[in-house]
C-alpha cells in the first residue's frame, strides 16, 4: 500500500516516512511554452464609477511622486518618477501613463530633464527610499524612455523633491540633433557636467552640491539655489559651473528659469515668491503675493512658459505630509487654493502635492500629483484638478495574497499603508475597503477572503508593528477585531497569510490562527504558523510552515505533521500534486524539495548584477509543469522579477520585460514581486510587486503528457543536471 496522507499520526513522522506520503517522483515531459514578455496584462485598482465613466485601465498610484517634467517641443510627452515605485512615461498627454524601466536599475526616480530642442532624449536620476546602492545613478534615454542606459553610478537614492537636472538650451548643435551640454548636481558629490549630450560626465566643481540647478536658455549660465547652512542663497557661474559668485544670502527653496522669458529667475523663499529680470542682480515681488502666507518657506515654484501670468507654487506645514498649494493667474498679485475633484481617484485623498508641468503651448494645461501618489491634470491653469493616472498601478502587496479554492473570482488583498480592496470579478472592477478605520490609509498584511463576503486582515500601527486580525461579516462594509472563543483579541504569531480549506470553506487559517465558523472565533494552531497552499488534487492536503519546517495537515488544518526542515527558513512554498515535490523560497533562493529526501537549491536566471533574491513561488494548479518564481532585490530593481518555467524546472525563462517599448501603449510588466499566485480559474498567473501594483500574465498553451515512471533520458537528465532541475546532489 502506497499511503497518500490517508491516516493523521500522533507523532512528527520523520522525512523519509513524511516524503514517502508524497509518492514518487513521477517526471513529466512538456513542450515549453515560448516566452513572450509583452502579454503582461496591468490590473489597476479601478472602482465601477471609473469603469462606466470610461476609463481603461484605471490607475490608484500609491507611491510618493517625486518628479513630474514635461517636453518644450511635445507637450504630450510627460515623465513621472516615484520613490520606489518605479518611473512612468506618457505620450498621449496623461491619457495613458506606462512603467518604462528598461535599463533603468534604480527603484525610482528623483528628477528628470528632457532635452528641451529633443524629446528624444531624457536624463534621469534613480531613487530609493536609502542609499545603498549604485544604481540610484544617472541615466540617459535616447528614445523617450522607451529604454536607459546608466551612465553615472551613485548612491544617493533619498534625494527627492529637488531640481537636480538641467540642460543648457543654448548648446544644441544643429548637426547632432541635441543639446550638448547639460548640468546634475549631486546630493553628496558636487556638480557633475556633461559635453557631449549625456555619455560622459565629468566632475567640474566639487564643493556645489545638494542645490537646484538651472540654467540661462541663451547665454549658458548655471544657476544653483540652496537652503541649507552650506550654500544659501543663489549662485551664478558664468564659466561652465567652474567658479561661481553669491547674488542672494537668502536661502532658497525653489527656482524656475524658462524659454520663453530667458532672463528671468523666479524663486521660492520665505516671504513669497520673488523674480528676478535681470540674470539674478535684483530680485523683488514676483506681484503682490495677496494670498500666501510670509511666515513660512514657499518650497516650490512654477511657471508657463506659454503665459509667465500662469504659476503655481507649495508650501508645507508642522508634518512632513502637510502639503498646501497655491496658483495665480494674474503674474503673482493674488494667489488661490485649488479644487481637487476625486471622484475618479481610487485611494483616499489626503493631501495635494506639487510637481507641477505647465504645457509648452497651452497655459491652462498643467499636470501636477497628489500626495497619495497619483497624477493630476488641470485644464484652467491650476484652479481645478482632476485624476489624471490611468495605467499607474503601484500600490504595495501587504506581504502576501491568495485566492480562494472554492470561488477563485472573489479576491480581496491588504496592502502597506493603503488598508485593501476586493474584487468579485477576477480584477475588473475593485472596492476599497477601510479595514484600519483611518481616513489617509492603513498598514495591512495577509488579507484573505473564502467566498467575497467575509474577509480579513492583519492590522498593524505601522509597518514593523503586531497584526492584529480584524474581519468583515458584510463584503467589507464593517470591519471590527477577530476574536477567540474567550473573547480575546487574535494577533499573529507566525507568517502575514491566509488560507481556506480547498474543500471546506468555512474552514478558515490567518498566520497561525485557525477558524471552523468562518471567522467568527478563532484558536491558535498547534504545529502550524502559516497555511500557504492546497493540493489543488484529492486529497487537497493543506500546506504551510512551523518554524523552518514544512508541514501538511490532510484533517483540515486540524493536526499538522512535519514533513522535513528547511535550513534558512521559509518565505513562501508550493506543492506539485502530480510529481509530489515541493518548490521552497527560503533565504533568497529556490529549492526543490523531491519525494527522495533531496533537497536542491535550483539555479534561476540572474539579474543584472548576477544575482537572485527568490521572494516568492506559484505552481498553475491546471499544469504544474508551469512555475512561476517572483524576485526582488529591494536595494535595486533587478531585472528577474518574474521567472517561468514551463517544463517542471528543466529549463527557465525571464518574463521581465527587458527590451525597449515599442509604443506608448506596451504594458511595462511587474517589478520587484512581493507576491505571485496562479488563478486556480483563469490560471492566469497573477503579480503583486513591492509598489509596482498588479499584473496579470496569460496561461501558456504547452502540451503537457505524464511519462513513465522509468524514463530514461529524463531520469538521465534529472540526475545529471546539478541545480538546473530537481536534481540529486
Amino acid at each position: 500500500m502506497h499511503p497518500r496522507f490517508e491516516q493523521p499520526r500522533s507523532k512528527p513522522l520523520g522525512l523519509g516516512r513524511a516524503l514517502l506520503i508524497l509518492c514518487l517522483l513521477l517526471p513529466l515531459e512538456a513542450t515549453s511554452a515560448p516566452t513572450d514578455n509583452t502579454a503582461w496584462i496591468p490590473v489597476p485598482l479601478i472602482t465601477k464609477t471609473m469603469r462606466d465613466s470610461g476609463v481603461s485601465p484605471g490607475g490608484e498610484g500609491a507611491q510618493m511622486i517625486r518628479t513630474l517634467v514635461i517636453s518644450q517641443t511635445d507637450p504630450n510627452f510627460l515623465m513621472m518618477g516615484t520613490d520606489v515605485g518605479g518611473i512612468y512615461r506618457t505620450l498621449d498627454g496623461g491619457k495613458h501613463w506606462q512603467v518604462c524601466m528598461v535599463g533603468w536599475y534604480a527603484r525610482g526616480g528623483n528628477y528628470f530633464a528632457i532635452d528641451p530642442r529633443n524629446a528624444d532624449r531624457v536624463l534621469g536620476t534613480g531613487g530609493n527610499s536609502n542609499d545603498f546602492s549604485d544604481s540610484n545613478g544617472l541615466y540617459l534615454s535616447t528614445n523617450r524612455g522607451a529604454s536607459w542606459q546608466e551612465v553615472l553610478p551613485r548612491k544617493e537614492g533619498n534625494d527627492g523633491n529637488r531640481i537636480s537636472l538641467a540642460y543648457d538650451p543654448s548648446s544644441y548643435d544643429s548637426i547632432k540633433g541635441f543639446c550638448k551640454v547639460a548640468y546634475f548636481d549631486t546630493r553628496d558629490g558636487g556638480l557633475y557636467k556633461t559635453t557631449d549630450g549625456g555619455t560622459i560626465w565629468t566632475l567640474v566643481n566639487a564643493d556645489m552640491g545638494d542645490m537646484n540647478v538651472a540654467v540661462h536658455p541663451t547665454k549658458g549660465f548655471v544657476y544653483l539655489a540652496g537652503s541649507d547652512a552650506k550654500h544659501p542663497g543663489l549662485y551664478r557661474s558664468e564659466d561652465g559651473g567652474q567658479s561661481f559668485q553669491r547674488l542672494s544670502a537668502e536661502p532658497i527653496y525653489g527656482i524656475c528659469v524658462i524659454l520663453t522669458r530667458p532672463n528671468y529667475i523666479y524663486i521660492a523663499r520665505k516671504g513669497g515668491v520673488f523674480l528676478s529680470t535681470d540674470e539674478g542682480q535684483s530680485f523683488h515681488p514676483v506681484g503682490k503675493n495677496i494670498g500666501l502666507p510670509t511666515d513660512v518657506p514657499i518650497l516650490s515654484i512654477a511657471v508657463s512658459p506659454a503665459d509667465p501670468n500662469e504659476m503655481s507654487c507649495l508650501h508645507g506645514g508642522q508634518q512632513w505630509w502637510e502639503h498646501y498649494v497655491y496658483y495665480s493667474q494674474d503674474g503673482g498679485n493674488m494667489w488661490h487654493k485649488p479644487t481637487w475633484d476625486n471622484t475618479l481617484a481610487f485611494l483616499p485623498f489626503t493631501q495635494p502635492d506639487m510637481h507641477c508641468a505647465y504645457s509648452p503651448s497651452d497655459p491652462r494645461i498643467v499636470y501636477s500629483d497628489a500626495l497619495g501618489g497619483w497624477v493630476v491634470r488641470s485644464t484652467d491653469g491650476g484652479a481645478t484638478y482632476h485624476w489624471w493616472s490611468n495605467g499607474e498601478n503601484a500600490v504595495m502587496v501587504g506581504s502576501s495574497f491568495n485566492f480562494s479554492p472554492t470561488a477563485p473570482g472573489k479576491l480581496f488583498t491588504s496592502f502597506q499603508d493603503y488598508n485593501a480592496a476586493v474584487t468579485l470579478d477576477d480584477g475588473f472592477t475593485w472596492t476599497y475597503c477601510n479595514v484600519s478605520g483611518q481616513g489617509w490609509g492603513g498598514f495591512e498584511y495577509g488579507g484573505y477572503t473564502p467566498d467575497g463576503q467575509v474577509m480579513w486582515s492583519g492590522d498593524a500601527p505601522s509597518w514593523t508593528g503586531p497584526r492584529t486580525l480584524k474581519i468583515s461579516y458584510d463584503g467589507g462594509k464593517t470591519w471590527q477585531f477577530a476574536q477567540t472563543r474567550e473573547g480575546q483579541k487574535v494577533v499573529f504569531a507566525g507568517a502575514d497569510v491566509s488560507y481556506s480549506d480547498p474543500t471546506n470553506p468555512s474552514i478558515c487559517f490567518a498566520s497561525n490562527w485557525r477558524s471552523t465558523d468562518r471567522g467568527r472565533t478563532w484558536a491558535p494552531m498547534q504545529g502550524c504558523d502559516g497555511v500557504y497552499i492546497a493540493n489543488p488534487l484529492p486529497p487537497h492536503q493543506l500546506f504551510g510552515k512551523q518554524g523552518n519546517a514544512i508541514v501538511f495537515s490532510i484533517d483540515h488544518g486540524l493536526t499538522w505533521h512535519r514533513v522535513a526542515e528547511v535550513p534558512g527558513g521559509i518565505t513562501d512554498l508550493a506543492y506539485d500534486g502530480k510529481r509530489h515535490l515541493f518548490w521552497v523560497v527560503s533565504a533568497d533562493r529556490l529549492k526543490c524539495l523531491q519525494s527522495n529526501g533531496t533537497l536542491s537549491e535550483v539555479e534561476l536566471p540572474k539579474d543584472q548584477y548576477g544575482n537572485v533574491h527568490a521572494a516568492s513561488v506559484a505552481l498553475d494548479p491546471g499544469d504544474p509543469n508551469n512555475v512561476y518564481v517572483g524576485c526582488r532585490a529591494d536595494l535595486y530593481a533587478c531585472t528577474n522579477a518574474v521567472i517561468a518555467s514551463f517544463d517542471g524546472g528543466r529549463t527557465w525563462q525571464n518574463l521581465t520585460v527587458h527590451t525597449p517599448l515599442r509604443n506608448g501603449l506596451q504594458p511595462g510588466g511587474p517589478h520587484e514581486t512581493q507576491w505571485l499566485r496562479v488563478d486556480p480559474k483563469t490560471r492566469m498567473l497573477w503579480v503583486g510587486g513591492q509598489c509596482y501594483g498588479f499584473w496579470k500574465y496569460p496561461a501558456p498553451h504547452a502540451a503537457v503528457t505524464l511519462a513513465s515512471r522509468n524514463h530514461p533520458k529524463l531520469i538521465s537528465q534529472a540526475r545529471n543536471r546539478r541545480l538546473g532541475w530537481c536534481s540529486s546532489r
